[in-house]
């Protein structure tokens, strides 16, 4: 999933953004300040190219998913299930072997002709998608794969 990061000088006063280009082809302008005068806390809002706030979702998205049958792609979630901010996948740490995500048709493939991100056991993945019923996983049969989003 390609995403691409770039600083931007914003305005004179030095504030910079940093801006990620999303799988989606939409940019997200991340503000942050380059400079800091004491310990207070620093809390980031993101906004549009346009400066507009993003809302987050109204609650966060949570759950897991089993894979039926080895080689076979599992829909994450049969259902619509919008997210404004993306989702964290997490591979259950006694899964029985490496879990393959990406889009509809991933294969269970690693011999370097696989359609999918390898997600080893434990490991955890952030993909940038606006809806969680567009990603699908490939594994062994009975492994596990967790999920939370916003």
């Amino acid at each position: 999933m390609p995403v691409s990061t770039k600083a931007e000088n914003r305005s004179a006063d030095l504030t910079r953004a940093l801006v990620v280009h999303n799988v989606l082809g939409t940019d997200v302008l991340f503000p942050t300040a380059v400079a800091l005068t004491n310990s207070t806390p620093i809390h980031v809002l993101p906004v549009d190219l346009n400066g507009n706030a993003v809302a987050p979702a109204a609650a966060p998205v949570a759950g897991q998913a089993t894979i039926a049958t080895t080689g076979t792609a599992i829909q994450l979630t049969a259902s619509s299930t919008p997210l404004a901010n993306g989702i964290i996948l997490v591979a259950k740490s006694t899964n029985a072997a490496n879990l393959h995500v990406g889009a509809s048709g991933v294969t269970n493939t690693e011999a370097g002709a696989g359609t999918g991100v390898i997600l080893e056991p434990g490991k955890m993945v952030l993909l940038c998608v606006n809806n969680a019923n567009v990603i699908y996983v490939n594994g062994t049969i009975n492994d596990v794969i967790s999920y939370i989003g916003a």
